[in-house]
């Protein structure tokens, strides 16, 4: 029998068809990326990067782990910070502080902040085996003092890699 390998990471043609069964605990099934350049100014509450992708768990108890590459440009004056919010479809599974995840003090000068930083979180409760949605929201910690907060300012590139893991 010829072996067939399909996008949704489902092999024909091995042990029945059923190849990602047969897998040890903690191999990966699938690997799913999705990147942006596009810029995104804060303009109040959590807002959406631009980074967002889709899954099809192929077991609903597997884990899905969500790296995030993140960049950003935060500025204006005195403390200053950004937070970021994981979400499957509506729900958010793990949020920042928007003053501790990328926080400046720098009294009353005026101050820019560059980079990028690197985000993880395991969603071990989807318990599907459906298509799902993760992105990724940020938020800034004032606005005021002329604090804001751009996404992939200057058309830098963020990247988000989504790993199903065998339980």
């Amino acid at each position: 029998m010829a072996i067939t390998f399909h996008p949704n990471g489902k092999i024909d043609g091995i042990n029945n068809g059923n190849f990602n069964s047969s897998l040890p605990s903690g191999h990966m099934i699938q690997l799913i990326t999705s990147a942006t350049t596009s810029v995104v100014t804060w303009s109040s509450g959590w807002t959406d990067t631009g980074l967002t992708a889709n899954i099809t768990p192929q077991f609903a108890n597997s884990k899905i782990i969500m790296t995030v590459y993140a960049q950003t440009h935060i500025y204006g004056t005195y403390d200053h910070g950004i937070g970021y919010k994981f979400l499957r479809g509506s729900t958010a599974i793990m949020t920042t502080d928007t003053n501790k995840w990328q926080y400046f003090y720098d009294g009353s000068n005026e101050y820019q902040e560059r980079g990028g930083s690197v985000l993880s979180f395991e969603d071990t409760s989807h318990n599907s085996t459906s298509a799902l949605t993760y992105k990724l929201q940020f938020n800034s910690y004032r606005s005021d003092n002329n604090n804001a907060v751009r996404f992939c300012s200057d058309s830098s590139r963020a990247s988000m890699q989504l790993m199903e893991i065998k339980v």
